[in-house]
């Protein structure tokens, strides 16, 4: 991330790590927080540049990155490298009352990755023996918060959150801020970034750790189980058949009750005839350990006992939240270039464009986004009044028709206002998407959003995709050709189909096994259509079929059901138990 200090924004930065007791949604890969590297140095850099390197909890091939300081980005302008900010200022007269509306909103992006270029350099500072073979991705962040403030005050001038987009409430290589601000903030801003301290900001983003496995103790009442009806449906019944050493959120999948009514009915089968030496064998089966052995081995051999153990091994998430502060600045500009980055409103006639904040676009370990269309147009009652059609590439950013680089997509007025005065209020983008990700994976559709606050006509984008993600990190994996026979319920290899309208999404997803190493696989991402409050969307099917170590096949229990009703989070999680 070699800076050009002429236009150096983020002079003095820093950065903590803290740990947080915070729960997330289990969408990230996993990162082992006993391997978290921090303040790696990287030659073509700036002394103050510094980044951290963390390792997944279940690929040793997986490491992620970040940087501690990160940077406002830059985008190129008549052969320049210019600092992506603009900041937009207004004061009009209210089309209603006549009052004079005054604000403004500071629209900025900032680097929270490292480049690729840096990407390959900070592989070789991993300890690791073949550096080459590591695979280096930003880390998944989400959750991103952003507060700014004029130098050498300590007052909050205003905080924002990260701009909506596509795929970006995960991993982002630039995350875009859009910072609604009132008159007094609005010139305090520009004042900050004319000078040459600068604006200080203030950013919080999350991101998750998975702990090692732990193994927790529980002994069951496996009779009663088996002789109970309709057990199964609610978590608290648990309680009443089984009794947790150590914990005391047992935290199971709602299929975990079937699997002990199927479990109690094997396990009475199995032991009615066994020997009490072989009752004290165990029985594994998935995450599970089921100890057969009784309590009380001197009790009477023709009975089985009431309790049995039953050892369960669950990994555990942690939130991580990391701080940084920074100044950004325009001072290194040439007076043509500052003015560049600001936009004034004040013309008496009243309004003339509307402008629309660009969305992000996420960037995530397993989902690469390659170009996104957009095709803008400014309605009114069904009336396009003004259009335009703007394009994102990772090597360009937005750019419009002529390849010139974005802030805002710019929308004239002049015809709509023209003929109806106080249409603002009314008046609606209507935006007709092509996202193409993975190379060939294109998903199209529209979106409708409103185009004015008020009679202020300044839009910050809803989210325009959302992203399917398959968790794999709790399944026990196939190891070694000898699992078919010690592990023979282990997954050799799963069979993913995803199905929404006329899309299809196919993968094999399975472990790499090399030397003796076992390299498991990550989560899985799928762009879909963003569901909203009265917009139809089609429903996701999946087809899930896991392949066992001993060539049995299972399918999933919800396969053929909309993933939209059954998890509104779009985030599955499989588990040893779906696919008993």
């Amino acid at each position: 991330m070699k800076k050009n200090t002429k236009f150096s924004v983020g002079a003095s930065v820093f950065l903590m790590l803290l740990f947080s007791a915070i729960s997330f949604a289990q969408t990230t890969p996993g990162i082992s927080e006993d391997t978290v590297i921090r303040n790696v140095k990287v030659s073509g850099t700036d002394s103050n540049d510094s980044f951290i390197l963390m390792k997944s909890a279940i690929n040793e091939k997986q490491w992620f990155c970040a940087c501690m300081n990160p940077d406002i980005s830059k985008i190129e302008i008549d052969g320049q490298k210019v600092p992506d900010l603009i900041l937009f200022k207004y004061q009009q007269k209210d089309a209603k009352t006549r009052k004079f509306v005054e604000g403004g909103s500071l629209c900025f992006s900032l680097d929270i990755a490292p480049s690729d270029e840096i990407i390959k350099k900070l592989k070789y500072k991993i300890p690791v023996k073949n550096p080459s073979e590591i695979i280096l991705s930003p880390i998944p962040f989400q959750g991103l918060e952003l507060t700014v403030t004029p130098p050498q005050k300590k007052s909050i001038v205003a905080s924002g959150t990260m701009v909506p987009g596509i795929a970006s409430k995960y991993a982002l290589r630039t995350a875009k801020f859009s910072i609604p601000l009132e008159k007094l903030s609005s010139d305090l801003v520009e004042e900050a970034l004319r000078s040459t301290t600068g604006l200080k900001y203030s950013v919080k983003y999350n991101f998750q750790v998975l702990d090692e496995p732990k193994t927790l103790r529980a002994k069951v009442d496996w009779e009663r189980i088996n002789k109970t009806s309709g057990f199964g449906k609610k978590k608290e019944d648990l309680s009443k058949y089984m009794q947790i050493t150590g914990t005391t959120d047992l935290n199971v999948n709602p299929n975990f009750a079937d699997f002990l009514k199927k479990r109690a009915r094997e396990i009475s089968k199995k032991t009615v005839k066994k020997s009490s030496a072989e009752k004290r064998e165990s029985l594994k089966t998935g995450l599970y350990t089921i100890d057969l052995s009784k309590e009380n081995p001197e009790e009477d051999e023709s009975e089985e006992s009431a309790f049995n153990t039953l050892n369960l091994q669950r990994r555990l998430r942690t939130g991580m939240e990391m701080f940084a502060e920074g100044f950004a600045s325009l001072a290194g500009l040439d007076e043509k270039e500052k003015d560049r980055h600001f936009v004034v409103e004040n013309d008496p006639a009243g309004w003339r464009y509307a402008y629309l904040s660009l969305p992000a676009v996420g960037q995530i370990a397993g989902l690469t986004i390659d170009k996104v269309l957009l095709d803008i147009r400014l309605k009114y009652k069904n009336q396009v009044y003004s259009s335009q059609t703007v394009t994102w590439t990772p090597k360009k950013g937005w750019v419009d028709k002529f390849d010139t680089p974005l802030f805002y997509a710019k929308f004239s007025l002049d015809n709509l206002l023209g003929a109806f005065p106080a249409a603002l209020p009314e008046s609606v983008f209507e935006i007709e998407k092509e996202i193409i990700s993975n190379n060939d994976d294109v998903l199209k559709g529209s979106e409708t959003m409103v185009a004015a606050a008020g009679d202020v006509p300044v839009s910050v984008p809803i989210e325009f995709a959302d992203v399917v993600v398959i968790d794999f990190e709790i399944l026990t994996w196939q190891k070694s050709p000898d699992d078919a026979k010690e592990n023979p319920s282990a997954v050799s290899y799963l069979e993913v189909k995803f199905q929404e309208g006329r899309r299809e999404f196919k993968r094999i997803i399975k472990p790499e096994i090399k030397n003796g190493s076992v390299t498991y696989p990550e989560n899985l991402f799928w762009l879909v259509e963003k569901g909203a409050p009265g917009k139809k969307v089609e429903k996701i099917i999946p087809t899930i079929t896991a392949v066992k170590a001993n060539g049995s096949k299972t399918n999933w229990p919800l396969n053929g059901k909309n993933i939209r009703d059954n998890f509104p989070g779009l985030s599955v999680t499989l588990y040893d138990e779906d696919f008993q």
